[in-house]
């Protein structure tokens, strides 16, 4: 079991780590000056190394586990050499674990916080009216604000995209505002933004009956409503953005590039949702707007200008 699959709950994070500690400390003092012709000092030592066996086998350290045990085993057989041979190879071992759940603890405390502040911004925009109910949507993600933002963010692009179809309205392209005004109805209500999935829903009855009057006289004010979602989302993204600011690299893996291809090559959308949401975990400094650009295009499902973009 590796150790970030078997660790992923505080309950067993927290105990393990201040057991190690403690037991690292004692075993550390006691090879300052090791002494273990003397009973009480190979005792202490045998129910320490003990104890780390059964720590480390909780938290999926079998290896490390078994290095203890040997360690116990020559502690019981009073077995003096082996033990001032091999324990400090262990000890060095136990201190780069130690290190690499210090790091962990840090990045899910940090992640933590990123994800309580993301909250606060969601339900602080919820309480600003915008036709938005947040609490909805995060109620349908599970209270997952990483998962209910990138929601809103596909939202806000594909909007964007209709925006051209429905902002003048002409006679003779009534079929692609039906198709426009459609997609926006069930958009909007899938993120409860009822009011413009209500609205979107009776200019698309109207474009069904040919009701041009109705359409002339209501598209201007649901187009600017539209617009003021919109710009009010881009605000709010990109706050929660700045708030909760990723790992840094370069560029993305030319490993996870090649699987994306490869997935919109085949339309597999799974494996595309699987390599954007890896890439989308670092911020890169010398992509040129690569990884925005692949999100972009990954909600508008472009797949073939994507194909043919990660193929140059």
């Amino acid at each position: 079991m590796k150790l970030t699959e078997a660790v992923t709950d505080q309950i067993l994070l927290k105990p393990f780590m201040r057991d190690a500690r403690k037991s690292l400390g004692f075993l550390e003092e006691l090879f300052q000056n090791p002494n273990f012709e003397n009973e009480d000092n190979l005792r202490k030592y045998t129910t320490t190394v003990h104890g780390m066996k059964s720590s480390l086998l909780i938290i999926g350290e079998e290896q490390l586990s078994e290095s203890a045990y040997e360690l116990e085993l020559f502690g019981r057989h009073k077995n003096i050499p082996l033990i001032i041979k091999s324990t400090p190879e262990f000890l060095e071992k136990l201190r780069t674990l130690l290190e690499r759940l210090e790091n962990l603890e840090t990045q899910t405390a940090n992640e933590s916080a990123a994800h309580s502040q993301a909250i606060i911004r969601l339900l602080e925009f919820d309480e600003k009216n915008n036709g938005l109910d947040i609490k909805k949507g995060l109620e349908r993600y599970a209270g997952n604000a990483e998962a209910y933002s990138k929601i809103l963010r596909s939202y806000a692009v594909s909007m964007r995209s209709m925006l051209p179809t429905i902002e003048i309205f002409r006679d003779d392209k009534i079929r692609d505002y039906k198709i426009a005004v459609h997609g926006i109805k069930g958009a909007s209500f899938d993120i409860y933004a009822d009011y413009i999935g209500e609205s979107a829903a009776n200019l698309e009855k109207a474009a069904k009956n040919d009701d041009f009057d109705y359409i002339n006289k209501h598209n201007p004010e649901f187009v600017e409503v539209v617009k003021k979602l919109l710009d009010d989302l881009d605000m709010l993204l990109s706050v929660i953005a700045a708030e909760t600011p990723k790992p840094r690299k370069d560029e993305p893996d030319s490993e996870l590039l090649l699987k994306l291809r490869i997935a919109c090559d085949d339309y597999d959308m799974d494996i595309a949702d699987e390599a954007m949401t890896e890439i989308e975990k670092y911020q890169y400094d010398s992509d040129g707007g690569l990884a925005n650009w692949l999100r972009e295009n990954i909600d508008m499902m472009n797949f073939t200008e994507i194909v043919e973009k990660l193929s140059d």
